[in-house]
C-alpha cells in the first residue's frame, strides 16, 4: 500500500482541517475504529471530464457513433488526531481539496532525513536559491550515497529527497511537504502504530550527522517578516531592478509550454516565449499596480493556446536575494528562506582567502556609454594593456561538436581573465563555470588546448614556457559600481558558487583570483 499524509500547521484553530471549498463535493462516510485514533472520512467521484486532447482527435475521427473520453476521477481524505498532531492521508486527487498554506511546510522532509541514511538516497529534489532558480530531479536505479547524485545542498533547496529507510519503517520513502511511504502488508488498521513512528522520526534532531545542510535554509513562516521582505523585494521590481531573476515554480517537461503570458485583470503582456528577465520587466511597466507580486499572474500556455500547469501570481515566479535588518534571505518557488548566519559568516570567510588583484592589475573603468557591452570593454583593454583578446574565440574540441570559451583576456604574466558585469547572480555563476572548465581542459593538456593558450602567450612574450599550473591564475574579473572588496559586494549566492570553483581550481594547481573593474 502506499500511504499519503500531510501534517497540519499548528496554529489552526482546533476545529479547522484547511480544507478548501470543494469538500462541500466529499460525502462524510461512517468509518469502524482505528486503534484508539479520531478519524473522520470523506469520499468524492467527479462526473467526468473530456481529457484536454480529445479536441485535437475530434478533428480526424470519422465514427458518427463515437462516444467522447472523460477522465473520472476518485477522491478520499482521512482526517486523523494523534498525540497532538493533526493529519491529512490522501487518496487519488483528494489533495486537491487542501488548501497548501495549512500544510506543515517540510513535514515529510523532515521525516525522510530522519528515516534514510545518506548512503541509502534514491532521488533528490533541488531547486536552486540563486543563479536562474534552476530545478533539478537526480534518481539512481537503486539506492546509494547522496554525493552521488551530483547535487549541491549548499547552493539549493533540497524539496524531496527519496531512499530506503530500515524495513521495519517503510519500503520506500519520498518527503516534500507530503510524506509518501510504500508499506507493502500494511493495513489502515495499523494506522496508529505508523503514525507513532512517523511522529517519532519527525521530532527528531538525528538527520544533523550526516544532512546538516538543511539547516542552511529555513523556510520564512512569520507573516510580518514575509511582508517586509515583500515590500522591499516590490520596490526592487517597480524600480525596474536588474538583481532578479524568474522562473517556473514547477519542473515541467521544456515541449509542454510554448509561450507566456503575463495577466493583470483584463490587461495581459505579449507572448513571452521565455521569462527572460529585462522582458518581464518590460511586460510589468505596462500594468498599473503597486503591488505586482499579488496582482500579476503568470500563465503557461502550449502550442494550441491551451493552459499548462497552474495559474500561479508572480511571486512564485521571482528568483532574488534580499538583505534585510542584517540578515540575508532568499526567494524561490514563492518561499522566502532565511540563510543561516553561520553558513554564511563560512563563506564569507572563504571568500575572503581568495586573492583580489584589483590593486595590483588597476583595470581601467567600464563607462557604460563607450562600452555598452563586454564586447567593446575587451577590445579596449587588449588594445590598452597589449594583452591577447581571446572574447569569443573559441575552442573546438576534438571529436565534439562543444565549443569552449578559453577567456576573454590573456596577460604576459600567464594570467586568464574571465570578464562579466555583475547584473545578477545568474551570469556570475556562467562566469565562474566558463572559468572552471577553461583551467580543467588546460591542466589535463587536452589535445590541442594547452597549444592553443601558448600561441596566444608566445605572441606576448617569445620565450614564454608552459611551466606548471601553479605558474597560471584564472583572474575573475567583475565589473560592479559598488565600491568596497568584491568579497563583501558579490550576491550571496555567487560567493557560494565562486568557493566551490575556487576549491576545485586550487585541486588543479592554478591560482584563482578576482579583480573588481570599476563601473561609471
Amino acid at each position: 500500500m502506499q500511504l499519503t499524509l500531510y501534517m497540519l500547521r499548528q496554529t489552526l484553530p482546533e476545529d479547522e482541517w484547511g480544507l478548501r471549498e470543494t469538500i462541500t463535493e466529499f460525502t462524510e462516510v461512517p468509518t469502524r475504529p482505528i486503534g484508539q485514533l479520531d478519524a473522520r472520512l470523506f469520499l468524492r467521484q467527479s462526473r467526468g471530464n473530456p481529457p484536454r486532447w480529445l479536441r485535437e482527435l475530434l478533428a480526424v475521427v470519422d465514427d458518427e457513433d463515437f462516444e467522447p473520453l472523460v477522465n473520472v476521477h476518485c477522491a478520499a481524505l482521512l482526517l486523523v488526531r494523534h498525540r497532538g498532531h493533526k493529519f491529512v492521508i490522501v487518496f487519488g486527487t483528494g489533495r486537491f481539496a487542501l488548501d497548501p498554506g495549512a500544510v506543515q511546510p517540510g513535514f515529510g522532509l523532515k521525516v525522510a532525513v530522519n528515516a534514510v541514511a545518506a548512503d541509502r538516497v534514491i532521488s533528490a529534489d533541488t531547486r536552486e536559491l540563486g543563479g536562474r532558480g534552476k530545478s533539478q530531479r537526480t534518481v539512481m536505479p537503486t539506492a546509494g550515497p547522496l554525493n552521488e547524485l551530483g547535487i549541491e545542498p549548499t547552493r539549493a533547496w533540497l524539496r524531496q529527497l527519496a531512499g530506503r529507510p530500515a524495513i521495519d519503517f517503510a519500503n520506500a520513502i519520498a518527503g516534500a511537504d507530503s510524506l509518501k511511504l510504500n508499506l507493502p502488508r500494511f493495513t489502515l488498521a495499523n494506522l496508529e502504530d505508523k503514525l507513532d513512528q512517523i511522529i517519532d522520526k519527525y521530532e527528531s534532531s538525528a538527520y544533523k550527522a550526516e544532512y546538516e545542510f538543511i539547516d542552511y535554509f529555513t523556510r520564512v513562516e512569520d507573516k510580518p517578516t514575509q511582508d517586509r521582505l515583500r515590500a522591499q523585494l516590490t520596490k526592487m521590481l517597480l524600480a525596474g531592478t536588474a538583481d532578479v531573476a524568474f522562473a517556473s515554480p514547477d519542473i515541467e517537461e521544456p515541449l509542454e509550454v510554448d509561450h507566456y503570458i503575463l495577466r493583470h485583470g483584463r490587461r495581459r503582456s505579449d507572448e513571452l516565449p521565455e521569462l527572460l528577465p529585462d522582458e518581464v520587466l518590460a511586460g510589468l511597466s505596462g500594468f498599473k499596480t503597486k503591488d505586482p507580486l499579488q496582482d500579476v499572474r503568470v500563465e503557461a500556455y502550449d502550442a494550441s493556446g491551451n493552459r499548462v500547469g497552474q495559474n500561479y501570481r508572480l511571486i512564485s515566479f521571482v528568483v532574488a536575494e534580499i538583505e534585510h535588518d542584517g540578515h540575508r534571505y532568499a526567494l524561490s518557488a514563492g518561499h522566502w528562506f532565511l540563510v543561516d548566519q553561520g553558513f554564511a559568516a563560512t563563506v564569507d570567510r572563504a571568500i575572503g582567502t581568495i586573492d583580489d588583484l584589483t590593486d595590483q592589475l588597476l583595470l581601467s573603468p567600464w563607462k557604460a556609454g563607450a562600452y555598452p557591452g563586454e564586447g567593446a570593454y575587451n577590445t579596449h583593454l587588449a588594445t590598452e594593456r597589449n594583452w591577447r583578446l581571446l572574447d569569443k574565440k573559441n575552442f573546438q574540441l576534438p571529436a565534439s561538436y562543444q565549443k569552449i570559451e578559453i577567456c576573454d583576456l590573456l596577460t604576459a604574466q600567464k594570467q586568464l581573465l574571465c570578464v562579466k558585469r555583475m547584473t545578477r547572480s545568474s551570469t556570475l555563476s556562467h562566469l565562474f563555470m566558463q572559468g572552471q572548465v577553461s583551467a580543467q581542459l588546460l591542466t589535463a593538456n587536452l589535445e590541442g588546448y594547452r597549444e592553443r593558450i601558448m600561441q596566444d602567450l608566445q605572441l606576448l612574450d617569445p620565450a614564454a614556457t608552459f611551466g606548471t599550473s601553479s605558474d597560471w591564475t584564472l583572474v575573475y574579473a567583475i565589473a560592479t559600481p559598488k565600491p568596497g572588496a568584491l568579497a563583501t559586494s558579490l550576491y550571496f549566492f555567487s560567493k557560494v558558487a565562486l568557493y566551490h570553483v575556487s576549491q576545485q581550481l586550487r585541486s588543479l594547481g592554478i591560482r584563482v583570483a578576482v579583480a573588481r573593474i570599476p563601473m561609471q
